[in-house]
């Protein structure tokens, strides 16, 4: 059985995912008129955020209304929303064009039009914006607002998937499988069910069932297709085919211990989801006994640069010099792989010299985020890890983020003890070291 793909108008404001791709811009810290971090109470968060766009910064206002929607820090008020929404789509901000598109998609605070919708939407597709594209071309397939027309949402899609937008590549496949406005290809539809991957929760379930219908040689040319597809846009580098890693992760010379949870945490979808190359400089953050290691350093070895940023010799817990001093043994023990991993000490806020700054294309840290906020490191401790990972990326790095999720509607308090974070809280802290949100993924969510 197939698995459809509609959801939905949605805010990409509003974030849910267990992995974050944040890129590192040029600043240090964050635009003076960026909302600050949501702290415990969230009143005081709200009077801040209207303050700031009070006074006109765009970014600022389509936040508030942000909180607005969500009734975070105050009452919950959609006409609110809509009318802070307006502020900043007329200064230009093309998220506040979308979300008001959204708005009127789902009558949130105004009476539910489906033609302004599509209005406020092709303003934003005249920006490339993909969401957008992806609702425009939704109105078109389904007939909402407008004459149903399969060939304007299949170009719509296709702007959006060139975008790397993960839904309009899964309704790009969904067409070809039924044949809706186009010839039903099962072939063409195993290409864009892989391509989309783990961009969406139903892609690898639905390509794996064409399957079923297709011969040895139709899968292999949907394969080719999707390869061809990939190598034709390295900007979208994150769903590019990677023989070398993963022979790396099928490599009969990582612990087996390891290997048998690569079920639960997915080591070639999530790398790829980072955008990882063989040719980077990579930064892996607390690597403990060496999950990752044991695939990112035969990995990087010939091309590559991978620091390993330990515990410090010195730390001031035995636990944490006994499993420095366990991975380094590990280390000197198979040169042949290791010989060339350069360690590092890492301990927010005071060992933080993780690789040298502006060398790093990519730092990666994996359920480490928690143990900064917990025993009283709160947002100061966390800030000064995004800080340092900060100043270790070139213009433009990659910073990937995996941790345990914290229920939105959970109070900050229980971060403390629970070993589970907000995404916002996470996203927030993040942004004030400067970098910005690029992509997230439910790959590694649990049911």
């Amino acid at each position: 059985m197939r698995l459809p793909h509609r959801r939905p108008s949605r805010f990409p404001q509003q974030f849910r995912p267990l992995l974050l791709v944040l890129l590192a811009t040029g600043m240090s810290v964050p635009a003076a008129a960026d909302c600050p971090v949501p702290g415990e109470d969230a009143t005081a968060h709200f009077a801040a955020c209207s303050q700031r766009a009070a006074a006109g910064d765009a970014v600022a206002q389509r936040q508030l209304g942000n909180l607005y929607r969500k009734g975070a820090g105050v009452t919950q008020s959609d006409a609110e929303a809509l009318a802070w929404y307006r502020k900043a789509a007329e200064q230009g901000d093309v998220a506040a064009v979308y979300n008001l598109g959204v708005m009127y998609d789902n009558g949130f605070g105004v009476k539910q039009d489906h033609q302004e919708a599509g209005r406020w939407y092709e303003q934003a597709v005249a920006r490339n914006y993909g969401p957008a594209m992806y609702n425009l071309a939704l109105q078109h397939e389904y007939g909402t607002g407008r004459p149903k027309d399969y060939a304007a949402a299949m170009r719509l899609y296709t702007q959006a998937a060139e975008l790397g937008e993960p839904w309009a590549q899964f309704a790009i496949a969904l067409l070809y499988d039924n044949g809706f406005g186009v010839t039903r290809d099962p072939v063409r539809a195993y290409m864009w069910f892989d391509i989309t991957g783990a961009g969406h929760e139903h892609a690898i379930h639905n390509r794996d069932s064409v399957a079923e219908e297709l011969t040895p040689e139709q899968i292999e040319e949907g394969r080719r297709l999707a390869r061809e597809w990939r190598a034709a846009r390295p900007q979208l580098a994150a769903t590019t085919e990677d023989p070398a890693l993963r022979a790396a992760i099928d490599s009969d010379q990582r612990t087996p211990a390891f290997a048998a949870r690569d079920r639960y945490r997915h080591p070639y979808e999530t790398l790829r989801f980072f955008g990882i190359r063989p040719d980077q400089t990579v930064v892996e953050i607390w690597p403990g006994a060496g999950w990752y290691t044991e695939i990112l350093a035969p990995y990087l070895r010939e091309r590559g640069k991978l620091y390993a940023a330990h515990f410090p010799a010195a730390a001031p817990l035995p636990y944490y010099r006994q499993l420095r001093a366990d991975f380094t043994a590990k280390m000197a023990a198979d040169p042949a792989r290791y010989d060339r991993v350069e360690l590092t000490e890492f301990l927010p806020p005071d060992h933080t010299d993780i690789a040298p700054p502006g060398s790093a294309d990519l730092v990666l840290t994996f359920r480490n985020v928690h143990n900064w906020t917990m025993r009283g490191g709160g947002e100061a401790r966390t800030l000064a890890a995004f800080a340092a990972f900060h100043s270790a990326l070139k213009p433009g790095g990659v910073l990937g983020v995996v941790d345990h999720r914290l229920p939105a509607d959970r109070p900050l308090t229980d971060q403390e003890e629970s070993g589970y974070l907000r995404e916002d809280f996470v996203i927030a802290v993040a942004e004030r070291a400067g970098f910005v949100l690029a992509a997230r993924s439910e790959l590694n969510a649990t049911p």
